[in-house]
């Protein structure tokens, strides 16, 4: 039997990384300790130690290659954010904030989950189009999940949403 593919998007809900443009000293001075350490290793071990060493790098870059991706997937009764899952009929709030871009989610007891329009990924580089994307993404993802909470709630408070559809 073939499973149903659910709608998701990539959400990376964890620190923003560092920006890639331009080197830190530092990093460059730890690269360059870091060749020195392994080739007096190399010369110490002998030829056998290369061999297990470029098999740990190649093992550590596949763990980091096959790392999940955090998502947000929208299921017919529920959607997912990462490892949380939120029922759409426990939800009874949903409050967007414009200028913060944020979309706050209570539900099922007082627990909350705020979901921010930077986490949303986007493959632009132009500053001005990665915050387009960004924008647009997180508006689509909060008119689905109103769609959603509408239907299997309909008594749950929309602040900020459009009220009619």
């Amino acid at each position: 039997m073939k499973l149903p593919k659910f709608p998701e998007m990539v959400y990376h809900d964890r620190a923003p990384s560092r920006p890639s443009s331009g080197r830190n000293i530092k990093e460059i001075m730890y690269f360059i300790a870091f060749m020195t350490f392994s080739s007096s290793l190399f010369w110490f071990f002998g030829t056998w130690f290369i061999a297990v060493w470029f098999g740990i790098i190649v093992l550590v870059v596949v763990w980091i290659m096959l790392l999940p991706t955090p998502r947000i997937t929208f299921a017919p009764r529920y959607m997912t954010c990462d490892k949380q899952i939120v029922y759409y009929r426990n939800i009874y709030k949903l409050e967007l904030d414009d200028q913060e871009g944020s979309l706050s989610i209570s539900y099922a007891d007082g627990q909350n989950l705020t979901i921010k329009r930077d986490n949303f990924s986007t493959k632009a580089r132009k500053s001005d189009k990665v915050a387009a994307n960004k924008k647009a993404k997180f508006e689509k993802f909060a008119q689905s999940l109103a769609k959603h909470v509408k239907y299997f709630a309909p008594q749950a408070q929309l602040i900020g949403l459009p009220q009619n559809e």
